[in-house]
């Protein structure tokens, strides 16, 4: 499955709860509202034609073996026996982990909010690759994907997809 359609669904996805919340809100960022975007999420993944299905709240132990992977390759206690994907989407022997968030920031004393922004994800990113470097064995990369920074006066919001694929 070509992972790009399904990123670009993510990032969609994200920034439509912002709006709906936004709306809904009276004009509230969408800190804590995980369930809107996991709706809106499955709402853009569901238009996407290579995607078979999906499901939520998925056990991350057995989707991984469900999809052909071992928890041997990545170590069987880096995921704890409780952890759940919030969407996993089906169509491929591959494993592919998309981890999707949002951030927003207002204006500091000597930056902009979206300066502020740029700098978080990008410092989320790096501490991102540093993990999945050091804490997985070989064979893992990992991709950003930046959604547009959206500012609004004094503040800023943006959405961001990190791809962890096994490229071997």
């Amino acid at each position: 499955m070509n992972s790009k359609p399904v990123i670009d669904a993510v990032l969609c996805g994200i920034e439509n709860a912002q709006r709906n919340y936004e709306n809904w809100s009276g004009g509230d960022y969408l800190h804590g509202a995980e369930y809107i975007a996991t709706y809106c999420i499955a709402q853009a993944i569901q238009k996407v034609d290579s995607v078979k299905y999906f499901t939520v709240e998925q056990n991350a132990r057995s989707a991984i073996v469900d999809a052909g992977g071992t928890l041997r390759e990545i170590g069987s206690k880096t995921i704890s026996f409780g952890s759940r994907f919030d969407l996993a989407v089906w169509n491929s022997t591959k494993v592919k982990g998309l981890v999707a968030y949002f951030t927003s920031m207002r204006k500091g004393s000597q930056k902009s909010a979206e300066k502020r922004i740029e700098d978080r994800t990008h410092q989320v990113f790096l501490k991102a690759r540093k993990h999945v470097t050091r804490k997985t064995k070989q064979g893992l990369s990992i991709n950003r994907h930046c959604g547009r920074i959206h500012v609004d006066g004094d503040s800023a919001w943006t959405a961001e997809v990190l791809e962890i694929s096994n490229y071997r």
